[in-house]
């Protein structure tokens, strides 16, 4: 992915309806402009609410003074990564840095039920950012808000990941009140943007859709391979390796000593007595391997989700 171009008008284009910016965005890009040290910002919203753009928004603005990491914590409509990853991708304008791309594999298209994969996910990323040196952490979070479950999951990650600021897109002042509650936080700052009338909700089938096409995308070329079993260990949502409807189509990423995502792949066989796992991915090296990590879902080549015990 190349460096995000800086803008020099008001609009910031993206894969969301264009936006005009508002005022309180440059207010906030002024301050985090001007701060000294690292910062960590934390977007957070519902879906459909511009949470993204704001993000592009301050990674044009930011990237050219600042490197700047961009963290994308939705592994349903995930942009740095295929589905069910979280994402990390470093930023400055120079050119003179090399870019660096982190995935972390969660398993699901959705926080729910992977609540603690999700949590790791996202504070190993931010550690990871840290460590490289970022002096700007955007975090862009999932829409995942909506009710106990939610308010909880993201109360504790803002625990774990003391931001410096949190931006909060307001459509349901009942749903995200709690965060008022941050206010209090002497190192916490907490930003409330309005949502942009020009912001067009995307249907249930259109997310779907979104997620099918990255799938299908990142599976083109993908070719059947076998992986030696020896040596690597297994963990996730880990199956009846036992019997096949548990296992075939299932999507499971392979993973170096780190837990970092080498590439995400379709089991086809796991032949237990041979130690072979036989699956559909892109190119990888096996030497490289040291985890399987299983998700939940299964998938076909074509990016279609399907259910376990699904034959063509």
């Amino acid at each position: 992915m190349d460096d995000v171009r800086q803008q020099n008008d008001l609009h910031v284009q993206s894969g969301d309806p264009l936006i005009k910016t508002d005022e309180p965005w440059f207010r906030l890009l002024n301050i985090l402009s001007g701060a000294i040290g690292r910062k960590i910002i934390y977007v957070l919203g519902p879906n459909d609410s511009g949470k993204s753009t704001f993000c592009r928004f301050l990674i044009e603005n930011l990237s050219g003074q600042f490197l700047t990491a961009y963290i994308d914590a939705d592994p349903g409509q995930s942009s740095i990564g295929p589905p069910t990853t979280v994402g990390l991708k470093l930023y400055q304008k120079s050119g003179e840095n090399k870019k660096y791309t982190f995935l972390c594999f969660v398993g699901a298209t959705t926080p729910r039920g992977h609540l603690l994969q999700t949590l790791a996910a996202i504070k190993k990323l931010t550690e990871q950012a840290i460590r490289l040196g970022a002096q700007r952490i955007i975090i862009d979070s999932c829409g995942f808000v909506s009710d106990g479950a939610a308010r909880e999951f993201q109360f504790q990650l803002i625990q774990l990941l003391r931001p410096d600021h949190i931006v909060v897109f307001e459509t349901n002042a009942d749903i995200m009140r709690w965060v008022s509650n941050f206010k209090r936080h002497p190192g916490i700052n907490v930003h409330w943007f309005s949502v942009s009338d020009a912001v067009v909700p995307r249907t249930f089938e259109e997310r779907k859709c979104y997620r099918e096409d990255k799938f299908k995308k990142y599976f083109e070329g993908a070719k059947q391979q076998e992986l030696r079993l020896h040596r690597i260990g297994f963990h996730g949502r880990v199956p009846d390796l036992k019997n096949p409807d548990y296992f075939c189509n299932r999507l499971i990423a392979l993973c170096n000593a780190d837990n970092y995502v080498l590439t995400l792949g379709i089991v086809q066989e796991i032949d237990l007595a041979n130690k072979v796992c036989r699956l559909v991915s892109p190119e990888f090296n096996p030497a490289d391997v040291v985890f399987i990590n299983f998700g939940s879902i299964y998938l076909t080549e074509d990016g279609k989700q399907v259910l376990p015990g699904y034959s063509a």
